[in-house]
């Protein structure tokens, strides 16, 4: 996945939500298991179609093993400071090994 298809995809899921719901979206790459994505986004208040459309995207951010530079261009994002606070946050203790 090259740096425009990234923020192709991150902007498909948003960068908040990227890093609302970072730990669900991981396990999603891990089990491959986008019900269960698909529900946890459920209290978001997006269709159907959305929540599967932004899993996915999720989902191929981490099974390209871009998750980290996701989150760098989250924690640089125009988004919430309290999202961007989160996003450098999980950087630190995901990406700084």
């Amino acid at each position: 996945m090259n740096n425009a298809k990234l923020d192709r995809a991150l902007n498909s899921v948003g960068k908040e939500v990227f890093v609302k719901y970072f730990a669900a979206f991981q396990k999603c790459a891990e089990t491959g298991d986008n019900a269960a994505c698909v529900k946890k986004l459920k209290d978001v208040g997006y269709s159907d179609q959305s929540r599967r459309t932004r899993c996915s995207n999720a989902k191929s951010i981490f099974n390209a093993g871009k998750e980290c530079k996701a989150l760098k261009i989250c924690s640089e994002a125009r988004i919430s400071t309290r999202a961007q606070n989160r996003a450098l946050a999980l950087y630190q203790k995901h990406c700084r090994r």
